[in-house]
């Protein structure tokens, strides 16, 4: 009879155990929810807070020194321009709010940046 007390008490230890993992599971599982509930409650926020549109930023781009071009987008400005030129010869076209333009410099951008989508947007 000994050793069914200690098969009975190896048992109930392992019950304990499993127990104890399926509730460090749901906290686990409750913590992720809650901080991908947060992050996406960040994400409604409104991030725009710069005194330029994307359009406005290309414009003042275009328009400045030549080297500040360089700097953002990687290349020189006529550079830039014969994309733009290029892409319109393979029939891409303006998005129904952002200029073709546009759409090069946030591409050229990142390119040259490296940082995330989120962080561009910003």
């Amino acid at each position: 009879m000994g050793s069914d007390d200690d098969s009975t008490g190896e048992e109930d230890r392992e019950e304990s155990e499993e127990a104890s993992m399926l509730c460090r599971r749901r906290a686990a599982l409750l913590l992720c929810v809650q901080q991908l509930s947060l992050a996406l409650i960040g994400l409604q926020t409104v991030a725009q807070s710069a005194a330029l549109t994307g359009h406005g930023w290309v414009l003042e781009l275009l328009s400045g020194h030549p080297d500040r071009i360089r700097a953002e987008l990687g290349v020189r400005c006529h550079v830039f321009f014969r994309l733009v030129d290029l892409l319109k010869c393979y029939q891409y076209v303006d998005s129904r709010h952002v200029h073709i333009e546009e759409q090069l410099a946030i591409y050229q951008y990142a390119c040259v940046t490296g940082l995330s989508v989120c962080h561009i947007g910003e």
